[in-house]
């Protein structure tokens, strides 16, 4: 009874996203204007992503396994300092 309540539920939020509105009509509602000669240039874009910090806020020490775990290797990790330098470097 509760995988058909579950699955009922889905069903109904995922018929909500459909949508029949046309390109030109989704541009009109958002105040967008087409471009009468499109660029053809070619746009980079990166995307970062940042699993759970698990409050590292400041870099630590941090013992990384390698070799099947017969290796320990410490090194200084995490911090957001760190991920605010590789951000400002990607940029």
């Amino acid at each position: 009874m509760r995988k058909q309540i579950i699955i009922s539920i889905l069903i109904i939020l995922l018929s909500a996203c459909g949508g029949t509105s046309t390109k030109e009509n989704s541009e009109k509602k958002q105040g967008v204007e087409p471009v009468e000669n499109p660029t053809t240039e070619n746009v980079t874009i990166s995307l970062i992503h940042l699993n759970d910090l698990h409050a590292n806020l400041t870099s630590h020490n941090e013992a990384f396994r390698s070799n099947g775990g017969a290796n320990i290797n410490i090194a200084n990790a995490g911090g957001i300092i760190k991920i605010a330098s590789k951000v400002k470097e990607l940029r």
